[in-house]
């Protein structure tokens, strides 16, 4: 596929949805949690920066790698067009062992995402999918 500049943040944005099910599911696959999310960010200039942000707890769920993604991409994407977009979640430590707290909510987000593996992993890719990301035609 030849890269091209992309000027609408909503492509960009589904973008970041795709990557961050993508991430988390290799996470959870390896049985690994992270607490840093970056952002990679590449211009039609070629000029790339990066942005992170260190989390309280650890995370292997799609939506909470997506949110944090999400609003660093707004915090930081500048003008379009944009030519590449990242995630990468770092920091990381094996799932079973993590620091449970008692004033924070369990891990639904997680819970949910390895269902949905488990789904996949059975009757394919394409047996669930988030609305957002389903075409139209």
């Amino acid at each position: 596929m030849r890269a091209r500049d992309v000027y609408d943040r909503e492509v960009v944005l589904k973008t970041l949805l795709e990557l961050a099910e993508q991430v988390g599911y290799r996470l959870r696959r390896k049985g690994l949690k992270g607490r840093t999310v970056t952002v990679k960010i590449h211009f039609s200039d070629f000029s790339t920066i990066t942005r992170s942000r260190t989390l309280p707890d650890y995370v292997d769920g799609d939506g909470t790698i997506y949110r944090v993604a999400w609003e660093l991409f707004l915090a930081n994407c500048g003008r379009p067009p944009w030519r590449l977009v990242g995630i990468q979640v770092s920091n990381l430590a094996d799932g079973a062992c993590e620091q449970l707290s008692l004033f924070t909510e369990p891990d639904r987000d997680g819970r949910v995402c390895r269902v949905v593996d488990e789904l996949r992993e059975k009757y394919g890719r394409d047996v669930l999918k988030r609305a957002t990301l389903i075409e139209r035609k």
